[in-house]
């Protein structure tokens, strides 16, 4: 086992210098520079498949995903997780459960939490989120009794969910624990009210912390002004909700009845297919401000580039317009500009250095002169 788990962490560049074990990792751990152990290599690929799929049932790639999305795996000890795992399967719990739940692998105390879990009216299986409490928090659970069960079930069936879920939930906001069942019905009736749907709000439960009037009167101001109610609009400031709502606007009276696939095709003079690819492409380019992209498309017009120069670099609808009108002045000043868009995308040190080569140039001429 334990020389199992040693090779497990050095997938995740613990060991840099260990060989990769497939192609798909090698954008986590660099492959080596050298070559030379090729065979060497193949016998250790070989091995860390086989105790993988022994010991975790799971594939290669699977196990490597495993460990990326919970990366204290990779500091909790040998001795830890071989534990936690033998008191997992004794308390029955199969390795597919253990899957669904990997935090239980380096989780302290465990042995002590499964049997406080136990004694709760409800199969282990179902309630094992609250293995990430401490002890002290899981036997206050223990005495909440009918009341605990009460509110799994009134999550339940408030979210459409599993018990599973509902004790999920519970788990990672335990605020929902304390909050009067009528207040969050309430709450909830709000959202129903405003067609947010409850799997957005799963998403985002602490919008559940707010009091009714509040959600009542974001929620009520921000329809007003006909945009797509979004829970983050009840949690986020003043000023980044109007701001929000001033760059909506500005869109709908650019756009018109036009989607903005239609606009770009009519700004670029290009296909719908075309556009559609741009977007397919870039697809922030769908909630940035069309207000800037326009200021941008006609700057790049101003300075003699065509739609074709913009379609065939598209990303540069997506910079910085001040940035890069100061870079077109530049570059327009040493009568270089260019043939493509592609260095108005560019990072700061590498126009630098663009402009830098241009400088070089320059001298040469006049020298040569």
């Amino acid at each position: 086992m334990n020389s199992f788990l040693t090779t497990f962490r050095r997938l995740l560049v613990l060991e840099p210098s260990t060989p990769a074990i497939s192609r798909t990792v090698t954008k986590i751990v660099p492959q080596p520079k050298s070559t030379t152990n090729a065979a060497e290599s193949k016998i250790y690929e070989k091995a860390v498949r086989s105790e993988m799929t022994t010991l975790l049932g799971i594939r290669e790639i699977d196990a490597l995903r495993l460990l990326t999305a919970n990366k204290k795996l990779l500091s909790a000890s040998d001795s830890l997780i071989e534990e936690n795992i033998s008191t997992c399967l004794r308390h029955g719990l199969t390795k597919d459960i253990l899957l669904r739940h990997p935090f239980l692998l380096y989780e302290t105390n465990l042995e002590e939490k499964l049997s406080s879990l136990k004694e709760l009216p409800l199969d282990l299986s179902v309630t094992l989120s609250f293995a990430r409490m401490g002890t002290k928090y899981l036997r206050n659970l223990q005495l909440m009794g009918k009341v605990l069960t009460d509110r799994i079930a009134d999550i339940q069936r408030m979210f459409n969910v599993s018990l599973e879920r509902a004790c999920q939930v519970l788990a990672t906001r335990r605020f929902l624990l304390w909050k009067p069942l009528s207040e969050l019905e309430e709450i909830l009736s709000v959202f129903s009210e405003y067609q947010i749907e409850r799997e957005e709000l799963l998403r985002d439960l602490w919008v559940f912390k707010y009091s009714v009037d509040q959600i009542t009167s974001r929620l009520g101001f921000t329809k007003q002004h006909g945009v797509k109610l979004k829970t983050w609009m009840i949690r986020c400031p003043e000023d980044v909700l109007y701001k929000h709502l001033k760059r909506e606007s500005d869109n709908r009276d650019i756009l018109g009845e036009n989607s903005v696939t239609q606009y770009l095709s009519q700004k670029l003079h290009c296909s719908d297919i075309m556009a559609k690819n741009i977007i397919k492409k870039h697809p922030q380019l769908q909630n940035k401000s069309l207000l800037k992209i326009n200021l941008m498309i006609d700057l790049l017009y101003k300075y003699g580039f065509t739609p074709m120069h913009i379609c065939r670099v598209p990303k540069v609808l997506l910079h910085s317009r001040k940035t890069s009108e100061m870079r077109l002045k530049q570059l327009k000043a040493f009568g270089k500009l260019p043939d493509s868009l592609y260095i108005l995308t560019k990072s700061q040190k590498q126009y630098l250095q663009h402009l830098d080569n241009l400088v070089k140039e320059n001298t040469k001429s006049l020298t040569a002169l």
